[in-house]
């Protein structure tokens, strides 16, 4: 399946001129996007899922526990999330997005038209973190208020 993933992520380098891009000897393959965000997409061994995960935002030092619970009633809502979900890093102490999907549902267009709409997903998370004051609670109310409720990751 390694091969596969790699000969998708080939296509879409070469189809935006992203340079060259093939999973790592982890099944991992690193991206920095618009604006300095993180993306991965990931390939465990063996696996029959494909994950995409990309950094939010640092958990914020004071209203933790309200912050946590916000989250958690977000990954609950996957019109927010698109059906994706939050999750804590501890090591980094970062909030991070993550998106699987059966590897049998994927060809070339259709793993970058998600990768497309999480990415957009994951920047509009961000962007909406990132509008708070520094030193309180991220608003994670829906990412823009007017776009169209997401319905899911676009295949």
């Amino acid at each position: 399946m390694t091969d596969l993933v790699n000969t998708w992520i080939t296509r879409l380098c070469e189809s935006h001129a992203l340079g060259a891009g093939k999973l790592d000897e982890f099944g991992q393959w690193q991206l920095v996007f618009e604006q300095d965000h993180r993306c991965a997409v990931y390939l465990p061994a063996d696996s029959p899922h494909l994950f995409f995960t990309a950094e939010i935002c640092p958990i914020p030092d004071n209203a933790r526990e309200a912050f946590y619970a916000a989250l958690l009633s977000h990954n609950l809502s996957l019109l927010d999330t698109g059906g994706a979900s939050f999750a804590i890093d501890p090591v980094d102490g970062m909030v991070w997005l993550n998106f699987g999907q059966p590897l049998i549902s994927l060809d070339a267009a259709s793993f970058e038209n998600s990768l497309g709409t999480f990415l957009e997903l994951a920047i509009r998370w961000h962007s909406r973190f990132s509008e708070t004051v520094p030193g309180t609670e991220p608003f994670l109310g829906r990412p823009v208020e007017n776009d169209p409720l997401f319905a899911g990751m676009r295949i």
